[in-house]
């Protein structure tokens, strides 16, 4: 769907086709805008791995810490030229080593925060960092949503619970109905407290995992 289309099935859905409107072009854009924005966060749809913007930083000698573009969501891979580096969590490292936050050498891991990224361990030279990243949408145009057109129309249902949010009262029913219907399609959504216990949980790396199935008595 192109973004008349959308804001034109928006207004038959919510029987807002007739002037005065109850909703302008420009709340609907928006109302659309987040409604994309939250389905990409929800269900991680747009990974980008090529705009330099985003998956590109250059790493100094000295540098551990280095902040990522606020669209990105999530780092779903992380190159130190061309070396894959492991993704950490502090905890993790704490247990690696006491000193571990003044360590220099060539990083071999990092640590995702919610503003940025944290190389381990501190980098001695230059480098670059690659970035393959789940991001959030840029603003419509008049072309629609960069999401996969197969989710277009489950836009509407976002839109709509923010329409009917900003109303009276009376309806409020009818946007939880909205919102529930959304939650099927994207998954539910994330508060900032959720997300950051999520950046704290790094994966177990495969020698922890190999050190535990060792260890792990076997039956007979």
């Amino acid at each position: 769907m192109n973004l008349t289309t959308l804001i034109e099935t928006f207004r038959n859905l919510a029987d807002d086709t007739e002037m005065p409107y109850l909703w302008t072009d420009q709340e609907i854009i928006l109302f659309l805008n987040e409604a994309e924005a939250e389905a990409a966060t929800r269900s991680s749809l747009l990974v980008e791995s090529i705009d330099p913007d985003l998956c590109s930083i250059a790493v100094l000698a000295d540098t551990e810490f280095y902040e990522t573009n606020p669209s990105i969501i999530e780092l779903r891979r992380v190159k130190l030229d061309s070396t894959l580096l492991v993704r950490s969590s502090f905890s993790q490292l704490d247990a690696i080593s006491e000193a571990w936050e003044t360590e220099t050498g060539t990083p071999t891991k990092y640590v995702q925060t919610l503003k940025g990224i944290r190389l381990y361990p501190i980098p001695e030279v230059n480098h670059t960092l690659s970035l393959t990243v789940v991001r959030l949408p840029v603003p419509m145009t008049e072309e629609g949503p960069e999401i996969p057109t197969s989710f277009h129309a489950a836009l509407l249902d976002w839109a709509l619970y923010l329409a009917y949010s900003k109303r009276d009262v009376d309806v409020v029913v009818g946007a939880d109905t909205f919102a529930k219907r959304f939650e099927q399609t994207f998954g539910p959504a994330q508060t900032a407290n959720m997300r950051r216990q999520q950046l704290e949980q790094a994966p177990i790396e495969k020698q922890q995992i190999e050190k535990e199935s060792a260890s792990r008595p076997t039956w007979v």
